[in-house]
């Protein structure tokens, strides 16, 4: 991974680590993941999820409606933390 990708991650993550809130609306929208990407991302959702000062999570995840590698990704997420992902398909209009 490059060191500028892991510094951003790794601060990101830290971030969630030691966020004090009760309550959480995470929305995602994308258009391509990288593996690197993929790994940290899930890093992210098991951080919220293991903050115990946050009570409530929602997960909104937004995926173009020909883009099925981005809905499988949600719906991997889904199953590896456990808990619902809303899944939102974005229909694209020519």
């Amino acid at each position: 991974m490059p060191k500028k990708c892991a510094e951003f991650y790794n601060q990101l993550i830290e971030w969630v680590e030691e966020l004090n809130i009760d309550a959480v609306i995470m929305d995602l929208r994308l258009k391509y993941i990288s593996s690197t990407s993929s790994k940290k991302l899930l890093e992210i959702l098991k951080g919220l999820e293991n903050n115990s000062n946050i009570k409530r999570i929602k997960d909104n995840w937004y995926y173009e409606a020909e883009n099925d590698d981005i809905l499988e990704r949600g719906q991997f997420y889904e199953d590896l933390i456990g808990r619902g992902i809303l899944l939102f398909r974005e229909i694209t209009e020519v």
